[in-house]
């Protein structure tokens, strides 16, 4: 069974802020190891950063991110309780997607907002094939998942 988009009037509109990479702030605690860590396991695929409130998961991923051993491009969007909903969280992540190139999600994007689509027959496979043709891996951040 698929999942039906539905539609609203006008598409979201997504706040470019939502796709910043925070900036470390002066005083932050470096983290070397995770960072490393991080850093090291460039072909593996996921990577969920888990740990309570007010740890320093952003900032851990911010420090990831601007890190010299780093080469992969980042793709960040921050999330909200509004995020919840396929259409506005799709175009969140096809809008950080498209910080890293403005080509990929591209046909994603139309047929997000195409009337009788839907996100697992036509987005998504859209968005892959545009990924899988990727010469070189990203990162994709979904910063405060949990809100979601």
């Amino acid at each position: 069974m698929t999942t039906a988009i539905p539609r609203a009037s006008a598409p979201p509109v997504l706040a470019e802020t939502k796709l910043h990479i925070p900036a470390l702030r002066p005083g932050h605690l470096h983290r070397a190891e995770l960072v490393g860590a991080l850093s090291a396991r460039a072909r593996t695929r996921l990577t969920l950063v888990s740990a309570p409130a007010g740890s320093g998961k952003t900032s851990l991923l911010s420090e990831w991110h601007a890190d010299a051993r780093e080469t992969r491009s980042f793709a960040w969007i921050s999330l909200d309780g509004a995020d919840n909903d396929a259409v506005r969280f799709w175009d969140g992540i096809l809008g950080a997607l498209r910080t890293v190139s403005e080509e990929i999600g591209a046909a994603s994007q139309a047929s997000l907002h195409s009337p009788g689509t839907s996100v697992d027959d036509h987005v998504l496979p859209l968005l892959v094939n545009d990924l899988a043709a990727l010469a070189d891996p990203v990162v994709v951040v979904l910063d405060d998942y949990h809100l979601i």
